[in-house]
């Protein structure tokens, strides 16, 4: 009996999720929820490895740490700006600075920010609404720009 093994191109767009974040834990930790929900999650540590995964793959939705070694989540949404034909449907940030950053990012190029910390079973909710295509789905407050 053969078993077939799934690649990367036979998946959707709507269950791929790419998580950007340099923080161990909460890579982990996200994608640990969002394969029990049955999404496929791409793993980065920064920025750089993004844009690469994001010029290879087709994602969903992009979940972009905004302080992040070599580039950075502002130079990955400068990048997405400037190549729109690799930008995923959703893109949520994840911040640690405060909330003037409302103003400073483009709502063209971002569709939620989180501010950290933030409860990782509620994003996850979000992520896993976003890929399903429930269009319908309303961000908690904090997610809304």
């Amino acid at each position: 009996m053969q078993h077939h093994v799934e690649t990367r191109s036979e998946r959707s767009r709507e269950e791929h999720v790419l998580l950007a974040d340099d923080d161990p834990s909460i890579r982990r930790g996200l994608a640990a929820v969002l394969e029990k929900a049955g999404l496929f999650v791409t793993q980065v540590s920064d920025g750089a490895e993004a844009v690469t995964e994001m010029e290879h793959s087709i994602f969903e939705v992009l979940v972009l740490d905004m302080m992040m070694p070599r580039v950075t989540g502002w130079q990955v949404i400068e990048w997405i700006t400037a190549n729109p034909k690799h930008k995923p449907r959703v893109v949520i940030v994840l911040t640690a600075s405060d909330r003037k950053i409302l103003y400073e990012l483009d709502p063209e190029a971002v569709n939620a920010i989180l501010f950290k910390p933030f409860d990782i079973q509620e994003l996850a909710g979000y992520v896993a609404a976003c890929c399903r295509g429930l269009r319908t789905a309303v961000p908690p407050p904090e997610l809304t720009p």
